[in-house]
């Protein structure tokens, strides 16, 4: 599978898109300008990311507000309302491998899009979007794609 990820672009009834990498099993992930090996390598990997006790998950749905989200939870766990300095990508499962998550200092606000089945493993707090909260260009038959 070397080389560039296959990508999809997945429009919804209005017209919007968005475009994914497929890897080997068949499950999407937004396209972060890494090569078919580089994503495959990573999401094999996912389980050995090491979690902390104060580490939180964030596990949204792509255009979901998870860079929202990534700022008020990061902003409740150090008890400050001063913005964030780092950006969601630097503690996203998809985006990182494990080693240079592990190098972020806490508490951290660990982020992801991989489906909740993929993260079994892990024994921390674990934050999602609930469907209701989906925008307009990711609801009906589209979400099927995604999940």
């Amino acid at each position: 599978m070397s080389g560039e990820p296959r990508l999809i672009t997945v429009a919804d009834d209005g017209g919007e898109t968005i475009v994914f990498a497929q890897l080997k099993n068949g499950l999407r992930q937004p396209h972060f300008n890494k090569t078919a090996d580089e994503f495959q390598d990573i999401f094999e990997h996912v389980p050995e990311t090491p979690c902390r006790d104060d580490d939180i998950m964030l596990a949204t749905f792509p255009k979901t507000g998870t860079n929202w989200l990534y700022e008020i939870l990061s902003m409740v766990q150090r008890r400050s309302a001063a913005r964030v300095q780092e950006t969601k990508m630097s503690t996203m499962l998809e985006a990182n491998q494990a080693d240079v998550i592990d190098t972020r200092p806490s508490p951290r606000v660990l982020n992801t899009y991989y489906r909740p089945r993929y993260l079994t493993l892990f024994k921390i707090k674990i934050y999602s979007t609930c469907h209701r909260c989906l925008p307009k260009n990711m609801a009906r038959k589209r979400m099927k794609t995604v999940l």
